[in-house]
């Protein structure tokens, strides 16, 4: 009962911590390109029904972007109207301020069931409830809040196909008991599938990185769920149907309209050509996207290649990653030295926050004072961040979950967003929608600390090695970055 107490005091803070951002943010213009776009295709979308833009009275049907965002904000203008845009934007900034809330209850939720301790729960809950770059998404419009729900709810109804060892699994047939609970164990594990499938698939919609996990988690549920193969099996298949059935319309959809197989967005080619050609920068690839004239991306393919403009988006795209894929082949030492740069410009310092203050970009903070308050946020966004990472690093080592199962699957999302990012282009906010587990697996090695102190076993000696030589590198590269930018 204590616990609910705490839990209740954490979400009620965390409310009150947002409310004063609500004021500071309603009438607030849209800075960032990403949210005017994704306001102006929900507009449009609420006002036509199509999903694309109007130019010139001219209607251009698009899949550049995942349509699940921009279909929520669509629903607000519906409903509030199209021409009132600063208080759809205000509806959706308290709804999102409601799904993080939700998101923490389940954070909660999941260290319960994964950790099996209290304490390291309630920390994780807490942790991620304040955790200032997530706070400061709540306040955009953009997917981060949104998407972060879909993943953690995939991750909870995943988590609830690994019972504990004290409710027994499927595999232990021998007794009565447990032959009569084998209707109510398939049951539980098909629910708990389907309701995975359910939300990998919004997520999937969401942001398109998460379509790659549709064939992953069939895999894994196939291998790893602690039952007997006709379990593993439905649950694999279970997962498997109802996250393709959620994406399948829209991928019908795409590839109709682009005359070539699309799955979620026409944005993978040409990201990977971004990250991966002539003009890449080797720091923050992801800034190729500015580049101009003969080394913009897409001047590069129409010099490559004959035909580009009449081709539809989608077609645009499969030749970009073509050409991207031939670079990376011929260029094999050059692709080598990029992945390791964007797989440590994956994990930099979280700078989104500050950058808003600084420029001015945030209502009723005053342009003369805002560069002096930017490294006040600065400092503490990016120390808040530091230590997170830092002890998550010797939770994943020293208090992982209780089934390694279930450790393996957290350590799966955390490389599936690793590995393609930084083969794709790495930007830091594309690591916000792993913070839950950063937060969890910090709460945990917490935990650890307040129950053994920082003694270490010999057996334990290699794991602290290997923990503080990531560690190292991390402050390492931070080091860097900071006095560069200061330089």
């Amino acid at each position: 009962m204590k616990s609910k107490y705490i839990l209740l005091t954490i979400l009620l803070t965390g409310l009150a911590v947002r409310i004063p951002f609500l004021f500071q943010t309603w009438n607030a213009s849209l800075q960032i390109i990403d949210e005017q776009h994704y306001n102006s295709m929900a507009q449009y979308f609420a006002q036509s029904g199509n999903f694309g833009m109007e130019v010139k009275k001219n209607v251009y049907l698009s899949s550049i972007r995942p349509p699940m965002y921009i279909w929520t904000v669509a629903g607000f203008y519906k409903v509030l109207g199209t021409d009132n845009p600063a208080v759809v934007q205000l509806s959706v900034r308290i709804f999102q301020v409601l799904i993080a809330l939700l998101t923490v209850w389940l954070i909660y939720r999941i260290g319960l069931k994964a950790f099996k301790n209290e304490t390291t729960a309630l920390i994780g809950a807490g942790l991620f409830c304040f955790y200032p770059s997530m706070v400061m998404q709540n306040f955009m419009i953009l997917t981060e809040t949104e998407f972060t729900l879909f993943l953690v709810l995939t991750l909870y109804f995943a988590v609830n196909l690994f019972p504990d060892e004290s409710e027994g699994t499927a595999e232990n047939e021998g007794t009565d008991e447990n032959r009569e609970s084998r209707p109510l164990i398939f049951k539980t594990a098909l629910f708990n599938a389907a309701l995975c499938g359910l939300f990998l698939g919004l997520g999937a919609l969401t942001r398109s990185i998460l379509w790659l996990a549709i064939p992953c988690v069939f895999l894994y549920f196939l291998l790893f769920v602690k039952a007997r193969w006709t379990i593993r099996l439905s649950s694999a298949a279970a997962a498997l149907i109802v996250s393709s059935a959620v994406i399948a319309p829209w991928v019908v959809r795409n590839t109709q309209l682009q005359k070539t197989l699309t799955a979620i967005d026409c944005m993978s080619g040409r990201n990977l050509m971004m990250g991966n050609y002539e003009y890449t920068p080797m720091y923050r690839a992801w800034d190729a996207i500015h580049q101009e004239g003969e080394k913009n991306w897409y001047n590069v393919l129409r010099s490559r290649y004959e035909n580009v403009d009449p081709m539809t988006q989608g077609q645009k795209d499969k030749l970009a990653g073509k050409y991207a894929k031939e670079f990376m082949m011929s260029h094999l030492g050059l692709t080598l030295q990029r992945f390791g740069m964007k797989a440590l410009c994956f994990w930099q310092l979280e700078r989104s926050t500050a950058a808003l203050v600084a420029h001015g970009d945030v209502q009723g903070i005053d342009s003369e004072n805002s560069k002096r308050l930017s490294i006040l946020v600065a400092g503490i966004v990016m120390l808040y961040y530091a230590l997170v990472f830092t002890t998550a690093v010797f939770g994943v080592f020293f208090a992982s979950p209780k089934q390694w199962r279930v450790h393996l699957l957290f350590l799966c999302v955390v490389g599936l967003f690793w590995g393609v990012h930084s083969l794709v282009f790495a930007h830091s906010r594309y690591h916000l929608p792993l913070t839950p587990l950063l937060c969890l697996y910090s709460a945990s090695y917490v935990t650890y600390v307040i129950k053994n102190g920082f003694d270490f076993t010999r057996r334990q000696i290699p794991s602290l090695i290997f923990s503080i030589l990531i560690v190292g590198t991390f402050v390492g590269f931070w080091t860097l970055e900071t006095l560069w930018y200061l330089g």
